[in-house]
């Protein structure tokens, strides 16, 4: 697990000195989800496995802001908050009335973002089978017994 947060770490002052040099970057977030095949493809060795993944690129323009969760959404300060419903919901407000979003959950027969993220992208089946396969990886690669 150290070994997992120092990758993570590092990965994001890659992302954080190439940013400064002007070069575009993007986490592909399902780098765990494929982690079995990324392995075998790069043929890693025992003791190794990706849990990070950056592309970088010198972009061809300036990109298009898009939605954000306000800052106290993802800040805690001091301690854990624990957020209401309602006020989770509140957060959220923006990602749905983005209008890429609302096309997307429209398209997804559903009522809000996270609902296409919980029942469509990323169902728990889902989410299970992928945690068993990384987690099948891990002892392949000595990492578990």
């Amino acid at each position: 697990m150290s070994a997992m947060s120092d990758a993570t770490i590092y990965a994001q002052q890659i992302v954080a000195i190439a940013e400064s040099l002007g070069l575009g970057t993007c986490y592909l977030g399902t780098v765990t989800y494929n982690a079995d095949k990324i392995s075998e493809l790069l043929n890693l060795p025992e003791l190794c496995v990706p849990v990070a993944c950056i592309t970088m690129g010198w972009p061809d323009g300036k990109g298009e802001e898009t939605e954000r969760l306000p800052l106290r959404a993802v800040r805690h300060d001091g301690a854990y908050r624990h957020d209401s419903d309602e006020e989770v919901m509140e957060f959220f407000k923006a990602k749905d009335d983005y209008a890429p979003n609302r096309k997307y959950v429209e398209e997804n027969g559903k009522e809000t973002l996270a609902q296409v993220f919980t029942d469509v992208r990323y169902p728990r089946a889902m989410n299970e089978e992928f945690s068993g396969t990384f987690l099948n990886l891990l002892r392949a690669k000595g990492f578990m017994k």
